[in-house]
């Protein structure tokens, strides 16, 4: 009998001990998901630029920083993207109604503005900023001057033929931009083809603003013109036509903000 009992006891110890030991696990209340994503961020440090640099390298750094102060520290920004199309010769397409406006259309022509918010969607927010890391030795220059209470900098980069999304610098610079791949596929919505596409980026230039009381990001600029030549068009059974355009591009980031 005693022994029964004793092991009665000992069963109400162990599972005393068992909820004991959950009730101190418990995981804490979930942190409400605003507070989670502003908990994300860095907080500003603010730094002076009392005098602006003159070396290549120091200006790079300068830029690099720029670019990646909207994913360290800001929650939104206000993306302006204007493409002006011009000089389309459409060759024996002319006869088709609009033509010219299609080809516009195709290589990119519009004007937009579109905001993003980093607690909205921190993927498409990345996605639509340039990316950091570019460096001197693939620039073909890059300066700074200072315009009132700001500091301006601003790098050119060599022209690229056929640009793609995993080498040279436009794909980073401005997810944006036209390939062959877009070409294909926009002449595909107008029932068009063409047997080859030749793009030449040329005038590739960022410009960054930075506030020189706190070296924050003011604005970011950058720029671009593609030419195009589709050799071998078909549009509406009419075959064998050249299409050539020029597409003049500019991007402005501005509205950074917490």
């Amino acid at each position: 009998m005693k022994k029964v009992l004793f092991k009665c006891i000992s069963l109400v110890v162990v599972f005393s001990m068992i909820f004991s030991l959950v009730s101190c696990k418990k995981e804490p209340d979930p942190i409400p998901y605003e507070d989670y994503e502003t908990s994300t961020k860095a907080t500003t440090q603010p730094v002076e630029i009392v005098e602006v640099p003159t070396g290549e390298e120091e200006l790079a750094n300068m830029l690099n920083a720029a670019v990646e102060y909207i994913e360290l520290y800001c929650y939104h920004y206000t993306k302006n993207i204007d493409c002006k199309v011009s000089d389309v010769s459409v060759g024996s397409l002319s006869s088709v109604s609009n033509a010219a406006e299609a080809f516009k259309s195709i290589f990119g022509e519009k004007n937009i503005t579109m905001n993003y918010d980093y607690n909205a969607s921190r993927d498409t927010f990345s996605a639509n900023f340039p990316a950091s890391g570019y460096t001197t030795e693939e620039m073909k220059s890059i300066s700074a001057k200072q315009v009132e209470d700001n500091i301006v900098v601003t790098a050119v980069f060599p022209n690229e033929t056929n640009p793609r999304d995993d080498a040279g610098v436009l794909y980073r610079l401005c997810p944006d931009y036209q390939n062959s791949e877009d070409i294909k596929k926009a002449l595909n919505d107008f029932n068009s083809s063409a047997t080859s596409t030749s793009i030449t980026a040329s005038d590739i230039t960022i410009k960054a603003t930075i506030r020189a009381q706190d070296s924050g990001l003011e604005k970011l600029e950058v720029s671009y013109t593609q030419r195009y030549t589709l050799s071998g068009v078909t549009l509406v059974k009419l075959e064998g036509s050249t299409v050539t355009g020029t597409a003049k591009t500019t991007v402005i980031y501005s509205d950074m903000g917490a």
